[in-house]
């Protein structure tokens, strides 16, 4: 094969379609399954966002809003332990 479109979806709707190939540059595109959308799927932009998890998405964007903080802070801050 000279080229593969592979799909992974995620339990929530969403779903990361990367392009790996020998004469292609490879790239990942974040997409979301709507209803109302026409054919169902809405671009989402890179997909290598998708694939971070929930939960490490919440600590990324306390770390945007407030700035550096340690690991005992995030977990406060997040209500967590601190070994999660």
């Amino acid at each position: 094969m000279d080229t593969v479109w592979r799909l992974k979806r995620k339990l929530e709707g969403d779903a990361v379609l990367e392009v790996i190939g020998r004469e292609v540059e490879e790239c990942s595109f974040g997409l979301h399954f709507d209803r109302e959308t026409p054919f169902g799927w809405r671009f989402e932009g890179d997909g290598a966002k998708l694939l971070v998890t929930a939960e490490r998405r919440e600590i990324r964007d306390l770390l945007q809003e407030e700035g550096g903080m340690t690991p005992k802070q995030v977990a406060i801050e997040l209500d967590k332990s601190r070994g999660a």
